[in-house]
C-alpha cells in the first residue's frame, strides 16, 4: 500500500453515495448527551425578531420537546418547544421544518444549543453540536473538514462541502410563514467567556491499524465512519455509515481506525462540546 488518507468532516454524508440507512445506526450512544441539535438559523425579518431554527438528530425524525437556549449579545434566551418537528438528515425524505422564535425587540443571534430535553424537561450536561453564527463550531454539512495526509503526516484543514444544502434546506424559510412563533421572553444575562469557539479536530490517527489489505494495482477505496465523541474528546460510539462498495474487510478496518484515533472536542462558549462527526478513511494506491 503506497498510503492512506483520512478526513473528519462534521457529520458529513458523501451526497454521491448516500445509502439509505436505519435509524438505529445513529441512535445516540449515552444518556449523557442530548440527541437534537441546531443544524440552522436564519433571520426571518430585517429587524431582527423572528428567525427560523431547525431542529436535527441522527436518531430518526420524529418530535421532541424541552428548551433551546438562544445567545445575541449579552444575553441567553430560554426558548421551550413542545412537540416541535425533529429531522434527521440521513433520511431520503429528509425536510427540516422551522421552530420560529419571537423577540420582544431586535437581536442578532450569535449562538444556539439545546439546552434540555423532554417533558419535564431534564437539563442537557453537555452541549451537543451547539450552532455558531461564525461557523466555528461548524455543522454535520460539512463547512469545516480536517484533512488527514498520512503520507505526510500532516493534518490540514479544508471547506469543501460534501452535502446538498440546497436540497436539503429547500422551503425552509418558507415555511416559517405558516408556523405559529414561540415567544422568547425576556432573556437574562449570559456567563461572561472569553475564550473562542472552536470546531473538534483529529489530532492523531492511528496509522498502525491501517491494514496491509488493499489489493494490488491502482485502487480507490473510501469508508466512513460516524463518532459521536463526548466533552473530553473520547470515542462514546462509532459506527460505519457510507462505503464505497461494502467492503466488509476495509469498512471494518475504518471502523478501528476511527475508534482507536484521538480527538480534541468542540468547545462552546468556554465549554468543551459533544458532537457526532463522520471519519473518512481513504486508501488508494496508484
Amino acid at each position: 500500500m503506497k498510503g492512506a488518507r483520512g478526513t473528519l468532516a462534521v457529520f458529513c454524508l458523501f451526497a454521491t453515495i448516500t445509502p439509505t440507512l436505519g435509524a438505529t445506526a445513529f441512535a445516540q450512544p449515552s444518556s449523557d448527551l442530548c440527541p437534537v441539535f441546531v443544524g440552522r438559523v436564519d433571520a426571518l425579518d430585517d429587524a431582527g425578531t423572528r428567525y427560523a431554527f431547525g431542529l436535527l438528530t441522527y436518531g430518526g425524525s420524529g418530535s421532541a420537546s424541552g428548551t433551546l437556549a438562544v445567545y445575541a449579545a449579552d444575553k441567553r434566551y430560554s426558548v421551550p418547544f413542545t412537540d416541535a418537528f425533529v429531522d434527521d438528515p440521513t433520511e431520503s425524505t429528509s425536510r427540516p421544518r422551522p421552530l420560529v422564535v419571537r423577540f420582544a425587540r431586535p437581536v442578532t443571534v450569535s449562538g444556539a444549543v439545546v439546552a434540555s430535553l423532554g417533558a419535564p424537561a431534564a437539563p442537557c450536561p453537555t452541549p451537543y453540536l451547539p450552532w455558531t453564527a461564525n461557523g466555528r463550531v461548524a455543522q454535520f454539512v460539512g463547512h469545516q473538514r480536517l484533512f488527514y495526509d498520512a503520507e505526510s503526516d500532516r493534518h490540514q484543514e479544508s471547506d469543501a462541502a460534501v452535502i446538498d444544502e440546497r436540497q436539503l434546506w429547500n422551503g425552509f424559510d418558507a415555511a416559517a410563514a405558516n408556523v405559529a412563533p414561540v415567544d422568547a421572553g425576556d432573556g437574562v444575562p449570559a456567563a461572561r467567556c472569553t475564550q473562542d469557539d472552536r470546531g473538534a479536530s483529529v489530532t492523531h490517527v492511528e496509522r498502525a491499524l491501517i491494514p496491509a489489505i488493499v489489493p494490488a494495482g491502482p485502487f480507490a477505496y473510501r469508508s466512513a465512519v460516524l463518532v459521536t465523541l463526548d466533552a473530553t474528546g473520547a470515542v462514546v460510539a462509532a459506527a460505519t455509515v457510507v462505503s464505497a462498495r461494502e467492503d466488509v474487510p476495509l469498512d471494518a478496518a475504518a471502523l478501528t481506525v476511527a475508534e482507536h484515533s484521538s480527538y480534541r472536542p468542540a468547545r462552546f462558549r468556554c465549554a468543551p462540546a459533544a458532537g457526532s462527526y463522520v471519519f473518512v478513511l481513504s486508501y488508494y494506491r496508484d
